[in-house]
């Protein structure tokens, strides 16, 4: 029995395929996090080592009020 779409362990397993694949392709995984004053993010970044072309996607983003 596989895992469903509404379990949560199904997209920690498909995450961790993607950052695997991504690597296994020669780009390399970072994280960055902002504080700033009107918000806090987290972004998982893609990055490659030949042309230093980054790519990020935001994972977690708190406004402040």
């Amino acid at each position: 029995m596989g895992l469903r779409e509404d379990d949560p362990v199904y997209y920690k397993v498909q995450m961790q395929k993607l950052l695997n694949k991504a690597r296994k392709n020669g780009l390399k995984v970072d994280a960055s996090v902002y504080d700033g004053p009107k918000e806090r993010s987290v972004k998982v970044l893609f990055k490659d080592p030949a042309s230093e072309e980054c790519a990020g996607a935001v994972i977690v983003k708190k406004r402040r009020y």
